[in-house]
C-alpha cells in the first residue's frame, strides 16, 4: 500500500486503517511489512501551533514529537508515525 499520511492523516488514523484493511482484507502479517518514508514533515521545520500540540495530545496523550525553539514549537510526523507502526509490531 502507499499511504500519504500528513499531519491530518496521521491525526484522523489512515495508517491505523490501512493496517487493519490490509490484514482483514489480504490477511497481511504486519511483521512481514516494509515501511518507507518519503520526504516528510519534521521536526527541523515543521512549525505547530499551541493548539496542534493540545489537540494531539488531547488524543494520543503526552507525546515526546514536540520541540520547542526559541519561541516556535516543532512537529515531526515521520516519527509520529514510526511510533505508530511500532504499536503494530512493524520495524
Amino acid at each position: 500500500a502507499i499511504v500519504h499520511a500528513g499531519w491530518r492523516g496521521s491525526f484522523t488514523g489512515v495508517l491505523e486503517k490501512t493496517l487493519e484493511t490490509m490484514r482483514d482484507r489480504y490477511k497481511t502479517v504486519f511483521s512481514d511489512i516494509q515501511a518507507f518514508f518519503g520526504p516528510s514533515a519534521r521536526n527541523c521545520c515543521y512549525q505547530v501551533s499551541l493548539d496542534f500540540v493540545q489537540n494531539f495530545e488531547n488524543k494520543f496523550g503526552k507525546l515526546d514529537l514536540f520541540y520547542q525553539r526559541e519561541s516556535l514549537i516543532y512537529f515531526d510526523n515521520n516519527q509520529f508515525l514510526q511510533k505508530i507502526l511500532k504499536k503494530y509490531g512493524i520495524l
